[in-house]
């Protein structure tokens, strides 16, 4: 069995957003020294009584600079308030600065609160978030240039800058109509500790 630090980032009426964050820092820092095997943060934009990271990168990106071992990574990137291939981009970067350990997990959303500031399409989400899974994986098994056809983005002759270090993991949710699909494509799905 495998052990995850998982944050909202919670935002607290008696800290400034700084000093969450230098706390979410430590937090990180502690469970890479105490032995879990991930860390991970989740994506959330326009609900400040719900979460105060609206930014992957930058959570996984702090935690590269003050950890050595855990795993890191977001639980998960919202695809459809996304360019999928910004996503790829991220991730590959991300996993350079990690040294290869970076873990993806991207989450479809489940309310359409932080969609409409964004003007996104709230319904087609599940279909944006598998198209992202599959130009993922695509690009980061493709040897130089290469197309993608999605069901939303059609791309031709893209070359990434670099790659990721590895082939970063892409986790799912643990719902069951989010687990079936993602275990059906040999996906690792994190599930929440039930008591």
């Amino acid at each position: 069995m495998k052990f995850a630090y998982f944050t909202h980032v919670w935002g607290r009426g008696n800290l400034t957003v700084r000093q969450r964050y230098e706390e979410l820092w430590q937090e990180v820092e502690a469970a890479d020294r105490l032995g879990f095997d991930y860390a991970f943060s989740v994506e959330h934009h326009c609900t400040p009584e719900e979460s105060w990271m609206s930014s992957p990168a930058v959570f996984c990106t702090g935690a590269a600079l003050r950890t050595e071992r855990i795993r890191v990574g977001p639980m998960g990137w919202v695809p459809p308030l996304h360019h999928p291939l910004h996503i790829v981009e991220e991730a590959a970067t991300l996993d350079q600065l990690l040294g290869g350990r970076l873990e993806v997990g991207l989450a479809s959303g489940v309310s359409d609160q932080p969609f409409r500031p964004f003007g996104a399409d709230f319904a087609r989400r599940k279909e944006r978030t598998r198209e992202c899974a599959d130009l993922l994986r695509t690009a980061f098994t493709s040897k130089g240039a290469f197309d993608f056809d999605g069901p939303v983005h059609q791309l031709r002759d893209v070359t990434l800058s670099f790659g990721a270090a590895q082939s970063p993991t892409r986790r799912c949710g643990s719902p069951p109509r989010t687990a079936r699909p993602c275990a059906t494509s040999r996906r690792p799905v994190a599930t929440p500790a039930r008591p």
